[in-house]
């Protein structure tokens, strides 16, 4: 169980990453979130909050050390709003590299259906209990078939907990093409792991699923879902048209170990 703060959307993404990872408390003020199996990823390998310690520069090196140690590289979460120079310079200054831009967005719209999507397919949202073909959907579209074995072992240990969903294309088959996990924490539902097959997308199943996500508020009984999306993958229009709005931006530092 992570830190908890006075910030019920970080409290969701911090709880979330912890059933995912191992999880550390630093000097009693950055969270250290690690799992080797998962490694070179920013989000399962996370050090965030380091801007709120006294002396940064300390609990960095702890924190890199104990990566080290586990063979991960380090990746450091920072929101735009607390960014000094002496922070950026500190991290650059120890091998820290900029990756990319972390968007946090959430709604409180339960919007249902709109019939969107490029090509106006069906898709059926189905939920699951049994994690298999979940997990062999989210490792494929993530392409990361070699987390198969340790994402299969977390999502069994919290089923439950977790709200998995599969979309499916009936003028197809009826075959599995897409995925993600709805994870509620007090009063926040957040959206997770949202992938879609490859050779599918651009065909409104990304669409269809967040759809589905909104739609679930009120029967998880929250009042907020949230999103995170990557700058780089271009995707914060297609949330904002569907009344997400903005609330954070973290910048990624990486340091390879």
């Amino acid at each position: 169980m992570a830190f908890v703060t006075s910030d019920p959307i970080e409290d969701n993404e911090n709880q979330f990453c912890s059933l995912w990872t191992t999880f550390q408390r630093i000097d009693d003020c950055a969270n250290l979130f690690l799992n080797d199996k998962l490694n070179d990823d920013y989000f399962f390998n996370k050090l965030n909050r380091l801007d709120s310690c006294l002396d940064v520069g300390m609990t960095l090196d702890k924190a890199s050390d104990i990566c080290a140690k586990n063979e991960c590289d380090l990746y450091v979460h920072i929101p735009d709003v607390s960014h000094d120079d002496y922070l950026t310079d500190l991290l650059r200054g120890r091998g820290f590299k900029t990756l990319d831009k972390l968007n946090v967005l959430k709604t409180s719209n339960q919007f249902g259906s709109r019939n969107e999507g490029q090509y106006g397919r069906p898709v059926k949202i189905e939920v699951h209990m049994e994690s298999e073909l979940w997990v062999m959907i989210f490792c494929e579209a993530f392409s990361v078939p070699e987390w198969r074995l340790e994402t299969s072992k977390i999502i069994k240990q919290n089923i439950g907990t977790f709200v998995l969903a599969i979309a499916r294309l009936p003028d197809s088959g009826n075959i599995p093409v897409g995925c993600m996990l709805l994870y509620k924490y007090q009063d926040v539902t957040g959206l997770y792991c949202l992938g879609v097959l490859n050779r599918y997308r651009l065909q409104g199943i990304a669409t269809k699923l967040i759809e589905y996500a909104a739609s679930s508020m009120r029967l998880m009984n929250t009042k907020n879902l949230i999103v995170h999306s990557l700058a780089s993958e271009n995707t914060i229009d297609l949330y904002k048209k569907f009344g997400f709005e903005l609330v954070q931006v973290k910048t990624i530092f990486v340091k390879r170990l």
